[in-house]
């Protein structure tokens, strides 16, 4: 398992020739796998986030508008529940679409991988554009709070763009598919949800993020070529 856990993570967030400074590995290595010089880039990988004013910026707020409007629904109480991954959060939300539970107990070496990629998903491999652009979050910008307000001051001070939540989703579904093919349709499913439950939630813009799962395939592409 821990061959499979350094190769996964490995394939996703590494391979770069740029330098990142914060918290990676050598600093904390109980929340990171990786160190920053494994990061994949996304500042260059990623476009910058739209202009106010531009067209995608209106497509955005009307995407906001549209999400604000559901969360009394049942896609609102789940966006609700995606809000928060840590703490084993992401392992349950993908437990349904592996197909078996996915805990602590039951399976403890995936649910540690899944757990401790979090940052090396959410965090490193969306740090550089984060930093440069550090997009204002939308319930920080329209002044409405999220439909879950955990972590809410915390993620005021951090931007928005890319959604660290969208690069969890996908990285974690791209492990999932490869440990477990036969679900991958529904894991696939799951990992695309938590991008759009993020934007529903008051916590992510919309612009860009379809961007996000391209980025990480193409790092992952890029270590098989060299493997």
């Amino acid at each position: 398992m821990k061959t499979l856990t350094t190769f996964c993570i490995a394939s996703l967030f590494s391979v770069s020739t740029f330098a990142l400074t914060g918290n990676d590995a050598t600093t904390k290595p109980d929340l990171y796998y990786l160190k920053n010089d494994q990061a994949i880039n996304s500042l260059t990988l990623l476009p910058p986030p739209p202009a106010v004013g531009s067209i995608a910026f209106l497509n955005d707020q009307a995407m906001y508008e549209q999400g604000r409007l559901l969360r009394s629904t049942e896609r609102g109480k789940q966006a609700a529940e995606d809000a928060n991954l840590s703490g084993g959060g992401v392992a349950n939300a993908f437990s349904g679409a592996f197909g078996s539970p996915i805990t602590a107990k039951d399976t403890p070496e995936l649910h540690k991988l899944l757990t401790n990629m979090i940052e090396d998903a959410g965090d490193l491999a969306t740090r550089s554009a984060k930093e440069k652009y550090m997009r204002i979050r939308p319930f920080a910008f329209y002044g409405v709070p999220t439909c879950n307000t955990t972590e809410q001051d915390q993620l005021s001070k951090n931007g928005s763009y890319p959604s660290g939540h969208t690069s969890i989703g996908w990285a974690t579904a791209l492990v999932l598919t490869e440990i477990n093919p036969q679900r991958q349709d529904q894991i696939l499913q799951r990992g695309y949800d938590l991008g759009p439950y993020c934007r529903l939630s008051g916590r992510c813009h919309v612009a860009h993020q379809y961007r996000v799962p391209a980025a990480i395939a193409e790092s992952q592409r890029r270590v098989h070529e060299a493997t």
